[in-house]
């Protein structure tokens, strides 16, 4: 289990993965749960084994049959500043 920000180029979370906590990357993929928000500024995949609990703001969304997110979607703008981007509203 993480806990806390991870800001990054990619993130992957593996099925048995839990992240508690932000992440802003370019590229997510999401195979196990994320309890916060997701911030990603081109590609997020969420797997059919993927659990999200938290807002998304995304570029490119892709959620396979299965995967799941409870949170507001947003599409990503780039114009907000990183603590707007914190706080998807």
């Amino acid at each position: 289990m993480v806990h806390g920000e991870i800001p990054a180029q990619d993130v992957f979370v593996g099925e048995s993965g839990h992240v508690h906590g932000l992440i802003m990357a370019e590229n997510i993929q999401i195979k196990g749960e994320v309890e916060h928000n997701l911030i990603a500024r081109q590609t997020l995949i969420i797997k059919s084994s993927g659990r999200v609990k938290g807002d998304v703001a995304y570029d490119t969304l892709e959620i396979e049959s299965g995967g799941s997110v409870e949170g507001k979607l947003e599409k990503h703008n780039p114009k907000k500043t990183i603590a707007q981007q914190k706080d998807i509203e």
